[in-house]
């Protein structure tokens, strides 16, 4: 169901995540879901996995915790209400398998609040053994007597650990929040917690609007390292709109093991081109869904081709907006092969537009093998190969634009064509 509500809750700890999780389960009716609780009552491999490595005293996996995670939202009682997630992902690697796995949430809220309010939390922070729920001896401590008796000091929160905690926290939020940016809100949780409830549930209540003067579908073409990825997350910030990664959501299928996922995954696997007429089996179920019907979309990462573009035509589904984004090769080997990742972190820098801004991550960044040099002129070669025949193949229908230029400016010359009118021939389809 596309209405369900579907919610992350994150923040440092002692910001209040718990007791706003429980009240939002409580207001909207939605199954609260705490992470780490999973590990015990999952009974399948994963689970089993799972006990093991905390046994071992060992991390959990991101895929591993995405694989718990998704097991428990598949139920039917979070498919009929919703959920609200607590304090997961914690990394941006997590949020990214989760994305893989088809958890898109709809709202994230961030709870944050000074260092030094979160500390003096910690102090008083107690648990209650038998149920696992969390009090504080000064804000929010229990109405039963029987309750208050069996509480404990929790061992998380001790003045060492809470400052290591913290540490990590700031460390990693900005790259977890930048897989939600289109979604998040942060709310300062140093305010008494009933105006904390009450902005969280004006957030969750209000619908995101869009500002598009129609429903756009948008279809972004362009040569590996063109920016189509980084303008679709832009576009569909500002306009409300859908963003159809397909490589994205092949992934997901594969995860999901869907029928079609099942079938492509051998391909992906072996690292060959999945066959057109499976990939667009994945496409129609995506962009015939009501939200992409509703809000317009905008697809990038398919067609590669004058074949597969005139499939996803015949399928239904007519761009009324396709843009090229042209950018020479030296451009396209700077921008890629400059390319590095974090391995600790999922964030990617660039050596020269965005380095990392300390010694300790310079030392620990990677290439991933896909932006060596060899790799992504061979990538190019193949590509430009294609996107004449598509330049042909859209004729009117397409405009071009710089893509050689700031990501600022590529988005204005984007919208610029957004809020143009309709290609005459599009116009009666598109009433």
């Amino acid at each position: 169901d596309n209405e369900v509500p579907k919610i992350v809750v994150q923040g440092p700890p002692c910001s209040g995540k718990h007791s706003v999780c429980a009240v939002v389960a409580s207001h909207l009716r939605v199954v609260h879901i705490i992470p780490r609780n999973l590990i015990e009552v999952d009974d399948t491999e994963a689970g089993a996995e799972a006990r093991a490595l905390c046994k071992a005293g060992k991390t959990l996996s991101a895929k591993l915790w995405a694989s718990l995670i998704v097991t428990r939202l598949s139920r039917s009682d979070c498919q009929q209400k919703g959920w609200v997630l607590e304090g997961h992902p914690q990394t941006r690697i997590e949020g990214l398998e989760l994305q893989a796995a088809g958890v898109l949430p709809k709202h994230f809220v961030l709870l944050d609040a000074g260092n030094v309010v979160l500390r003096e939390r910690a102090v008083g922070k107690r648990v209650d053994p038998r149920t696992g729920d969390i009090y504080h001896i000064t804000f929010h401590p229990p109405q039963d007597d029987e309750v208050s008796s069996r509480l404990v000091a929790d061992p998380a929160s001790s003045e060492e650990k809470i400052c290591d905690r913290l540490k990590i926290f700031r460390r990693d939020i900005d790259a977890v929040r930048s897989c939600y940016s289109s979604i998040s809100r942060r709310i300062d949780a140093d305010q008494p917690q009933q105006d904390v409830i009450a902005q969280v549930m004006e957030f969750l209540c209000v619908r995101a609007r869009t500002i598009a003067p129609h429903t756009p579908r948008v279809l972004l073409i362009g040569p590996t390292g063109s920016g189509k990825s980084s303008q679709a997350v832009l576009l569909s910030e500002k306009y409300n709109l859908i963003n159809v990664s397909c490589d994205q959501l092949l992934r997901q299928a594969v995860t999901s093991q869907t029928r079609t996922g099942i079938s492509m995954k051998p391909y992906l696997e072996k690292k060959i081109a999945v066959p057109d007429e499976l990939v667009l089996e994945v496409l129609k179920e995506r962009l015939g869904q009501l939200d992409t019907t509703t809000r317009g979309w905008v697809l990038h990462g398919f067609p590669n081709s004058s074949s597969q573009a005139d499939s996803l035509d015949k399928a239904g589904f007519v761009a009324n907006r396709v843009i090229f984004l042209d950018v020479p090769d030296d451009s396209i080997l700077d921008r890629l092969t400059n390319r590095r990742i974090d391995p600790v972190t999922g964030e990617r820098y660039h050596l020269v537009d965005k380095p990392a801004r300390t010694p300790e991550v310079r030392m620990r960044l990677e290439t991933h093998p896909e932006d060596e040099l060899d790799a992504v002129k061979k990538r190019l070669g193949k590509q430009r190969l294609h996107l004449a025949d598509l330049s042909d193949f859209y004729g009117d229908r397409c405009q071009h634009i710089n893509g050689n230029l700031g990501p600022d400016r590529v988005l204005e010359l984007l919208e610029s064509n957004i809020i143009l009118p309709l290609p005459k021939q599009l116009v009666q389809s598109d009433d």
